[in-house]
């Protein structure tokens, strides 16, 4: 027991020193790798950042341009409208310009009509002047011309009645052309408010949209502002980077040295692992030994106490078989089993 004991217990002695000199080694290079892994930090840092102004900048530039073709759609429908407003406007104002030719022909036909009616009015006051002359000379005496002066007077009424008829034409004529050109006028007038309402409908969505595109030029302008910021931030960390490659690929070494002494230290402690369950296995082994061993001799010690007894016995009787015995008992060399029986002839070992 005692020889596989001491052989145990130094390879265990080995393995503590093993780990020591593995816990130390472990020690300095954790101090290592802490370093390396605050570089290391520092440049996923530096790296999210980077990526993270180049998403905001790329973010900026989808929005000005979506901005841009949202104004440019909204700019072009509004010149559209505004196309086909002045179109309008310009048709309108041709049928106004044509209705003022009308109207300034119906004007000078009226002026005609009414320098008409006022020589049917000259002429028939004329001949309404003719006719009394004519009636005062039927008063005077002179049966020899009373024939002529009657048929002058009927011709004088013909004319006077002709002169009525057509006076009345004309006032008829000119009563109809005032009321169509005050209707057209009226209609007119109203088309033309309708029009300078539209007019200035439309100066004020102009208004407001030169007011929208102010506002979006200010924040096409931040926009702008924001992404040459975001540009010279990624130029300084691109000047960072060219100026440091060498400390970056130092710090990608350390990073991979670290990965690889990782790895070495996992495998080593899974061996170590392994080697400890197999100790441990062994020591309950031994354990379980030593027990078996000690009951053993627990068992042997009491069997020799009960044949130092059984000796003590045969001695009383025979002399011969306690030699026999002091001899067996001195050798030691295997447990004796004996049985004794009383009989007659005395005790007989067996």
């Amino acid at each position: 027991v005692g020889g596989s004991s001491s052989t145990y217990a130094s390879p265990h002695s080995g393995e503590v020193e093993r780990r020591s000199a593995s816990v130390f080694s472990s020690g300095s290079r954790s101090l290592y790798h802490e370093r390396s892994g605050l570089d290391a930090g520092e440049r996923s840092r530096v790296e999210a950042e980077r990526r993270q102004l180049e998403a905001q900048a790329e973010a900026a530039m989808a929005m000005q341009r979506k901005i841009m073709q949202r104004v440019e759609a909204e700019r072009q429908q509004w010149m559209e409208e505004k196309d086909a407003l002045t179109k309008e406007l310009s048709g309108q104002r041709e049928a106004m310009l044509a209705v003022q030719r009308e109207s300034r022909q119906l004007q000078l036909e009226g002026k005609k009509l009414t320098s008409e009616l006022g020589e049917a009015k000259a002429e028939s006051k004329r001949l309404k002047a003719e006719r009394e002359s004519l009636m005062e000379q039927l008063r005077s005496p002179g049966s020899a011309d009373s024939d002529d002066a009657l048929a002058l007077q009927q011709d004088l009424e013909g004319q006077l009645e002709q002169s009525r008829e057509h006076a009345r034409v004309v006032s008829r004529k000119m009563t109809k052309a005032h009321k169509q050109q005050q209707n057209l006028l009226d209609q007119f007038q109203a088309e033309i408010e309708l029009l300078a309402d539209k007019v200035d409908q439309l100066e004020d969505e102009c208004c407001q949209t030169e007011q929208d595109k102010l506002r979006v030029e200010e924040e096409l302008r931040e926009t702008e502002e924001s992404c040459l910021e975001m540009r010279r931030e990624l130029d300084r960390q691109a000047a960072r980077q060219y100026i440091q490659p060498v400390g970056m690929q130092e710090l990608l070494d350390q990073l991979e040295m670290a990965n690889q002494v990782k790895d070495t230290l996992c495998n080593e402690i899974a061996v170590r692992n392994e080697e400890l369950a197999t100790a441990k296995l062994e020591h309950v082994q031994v354990q379980a030994d030593l027990e078996e061993m000690s009951h053993r001799l627990r068992r042997a010690e009491e069997k020799r106490q009960r044949y130092l007894m059984m000796s003590r016995l045969f001695t009383l009787q025979s002399p011969s078989t306690s030699v026999q015995i002091a001899d067996w008992t001195l050798t030691g060399s295997h447990p004796i089993y004996i049985q004794v029986k009383f009989n007659g002839a005395g005790i007989i070992p067996t």
